[in-house]
């Protein structure tokens, strides 16, 4: 939910697409995404695989977007608001389904969370001493911590333009400004100070034209 509401903020185009094309960033993610570093000859040319797909979602306020998710192999896990104040459980669901996955026969050599919450910070740690890759994108400003923790952190700016095909916006470009000849603009110096000394009943202080 967080990933949305970040990509909203920056423009709700982008939110929109992240949520209706899903596919679109995971084939962004096994074909363009480079692996983390301080991985051997062989790892480093091997094809990233997603075998695990999961959303975590707040079916109250997300359900538009169940269909695109499901259409794109994940399995969703609904989120619904526990508090009055819209608190959900997904920190809590997204930490016990890492600890599962560590604990299952098949060795998960990545997890990569979309997330700007800080408080995944010990997850990423104890996935590092499990001897487990790292890749994270957050949306907006994650703390020092949390990025140190992960051995890839995705740019932002990237993901938007490589995985959702937003291009940056081209700068305007400046207003040109007409350029005039030295003689015209003399001239009208000229003529300006020949009508305000002439429309004076006194002498014209030169420093005032």
């Amino acid at each position: 939910d967080n990933v949305y509401s970040g990509l909203r903020k920056l423009d709700p185009a982008v939110a929109e697409r992240f949520g209706r094309h899903p596919l679109e960033w995971i084939g962004w993610l096994t074909d363009g995404l480079g692996l983390p570093e301080g991985l051997d000859e062989a790892e480093a040319r091997t094809r990233r695989r997603l075998l695990v797909r999961r959303v975590y979602l707040n079916p109250q306020v997300y359900q538009r977007f169940r269909p695109s998710f499901n259409h794109a192999g994940f399995e969703i896990v609904d989120c619904p608001s526990m508090t009055s104040e819209g608190k959900t459980s997904t920190d809590i669901h997204m930490v016990l389904d890492m600890v599962e996955l560590l604990q299952h026969p098949v060795h998960y050599d990545e997890f990569i969370v979309f997330s700007a919450d800080a408080d995944f910070t010990p997850v990423l740690r104890k996935l590092r001493r499990w001897d487990r890759r790292t890749t994270v994108l957050a949306i907006g400003f994650p703390s020092a911590a949390y990025q140190a923790s992960a051995d890839l952190l995705i740019d932002q700016d990237e993901f938007l333009r490589a995985g959702l095909g937003f291009d940056e916006p081209e700068p305007a470009a400046p207003p040109s400004i007409p350029v005039r000849a030295k003689s015209d603009v003399a001239r009208d110096v000229a003529s300006y100070i020949a009508k305000t000394v002439a429309g004076s009943g006194k002498p014209v202080s030169l420093p005032w034209i």
